[in-house]
């Protein structure tokens, strides 16, 4: 394997990663929104925002690495009933419809990052971030699932197949 493709694959599982930190966080803010306020202590005010900010990322981040480890959606009972011919245009097509969705997203999420960059606004919740931070994890995201349905449509195995070669999981 090449070095783009080592840190490609690197950046798909790190983002990965950061997601499953980022769920253990939200936990742990959960956990201590309900001790306290059983405790009848006011909980910390960032607590509920970042968790939804969170949720945000979480959602982003762990979908590139959910395609490539077919872990989203699959139209597999309607291509089990196809013979193979037919199963492989159905297969071809929903690439092509889950290309042209991701790279419209990615569109719109990269010319709303390029908005909020040059706008500068802030976000006002309880805490105040950059709106940036808002559009980032989705013109991050659209891009790559946009490259892994094109893996898919290039050669690189079926979403339907039993195992595919790099998709190990984690």
């Amino acid at each position: 394997m090449g070095l783009f493709a080592r840190l490609y694959d690197g950046l798909i599982r790190g983002l990965a990663a950061i997601a499953g930190c980022l769920l253990v966080m939200i936990f742990v803010f959960i956990m201590q929104d309900v001790i306290l306020r059983n405790l009848l202590i006011s909980p910390p005010r960032f607590s509920a925002p970042a968790s939804e900010y969170a949720l945000l990322y979480v959602t982003m981040f762990a979908a590139p690495w959910l395609v490539r480890t077919r872990g989203h959606v699959l139209l597999e009972v309607l291509r089990r009933r196809l013979k193979p011919p037919s199963a492989r245009v159905l297969e071809v097509a929903v690439y092509c419809v889950c290309i042209a969705i991701c790279t419209t997203m990615s569109w719109f999420a990269i010319e709303l990052l390029a908005e909020a960059i040059r706008s500068g606004e802030e976000d006002h919740r309880a805490i105040e971030i950059p709106r940036t931070w808002l559009f980032a994890p989705a013109a991050i995201a659209f891009p790559l699932m946009t490259i892994e349905f094109v893996r898919f449509l290039t050669g690189r195995g079926s979403l339907y197949d039993e195992a595919l070669p790099g998709a190990d999981g984690m």
